[in-house]
């Protein structure tokens, strides 16, 4: 309606145009009444009612003025399919393109844990390494405390023997 003359008023998914010029159908003004019904994301139902001095156009009565109307009718219709196939493309490929950037960071999530284990891994190894050692270093320190001692008794006898 907006490539034509008139008084638009909508209501939510209903347009009532009055005074609207389309030369094609008729010379004078007419009203047209459309309404959009959805039936799914994809498909619409579009009901239109074109109404010139005070009768509604029909292939009966303008035949003339009913296939202007039909081509009008046509040539929107597959405007509205062409935007909403170019629309719906669009959603499907940044969809896409989510679910890709998604797959990406799953992929460097999973480098990153894999080379955690490995590290953990390496880790392990080490602190295994350094508990035989700790253990060989007890083993050792146990035997200097027992020499140590003997040494202490040996030197209190010492001082014993000098009081």
């Amino acid at each position: 309606m907006k490539d034509y003359d008139g008084d638009v008023k909508t209501k939510s998914n209903e347009l009532h145009a009055t005074g609207v010029i389309i030369e094609s159908i008729s010379n004078s003004p007419i009203e047209v009444y459309f309404k959009v019904k959805e039936i799914s994301e994809t498909k619409h139902d579009i009901f239109v009612q074109f109404k010139s001095n005070g009768g509604f156009i029909s292939r009966g009565n303008d035949i003339s003025g009913y296939t202007s109307a039909e081509s009008i009718l046509n040539n929107y219709a597959t405007k509205l399919s062409q935007e909403a196939s170019s629309s719906y493309f669009e959603d499907q490929e940044k969809e896409l393109k989510t679910l890709e950037n998604t797959l990406e960071k799953l992929a460097r999530e999973k480098k990153k844990a894999e080379k955690d284990i490995e590290d953990c891994k390496e880790t392990i190894k080490e602190n295994e390494y350094s508990l035989e050692e700790n253990k060989k270093n007890q083993i050792s320190t146990v035997k200097q405390i027992e020499e140590q001692k003997k040494k202490v008794r040996n030197g209190k006898k010492e001082k014993d023997i000098f009081k």
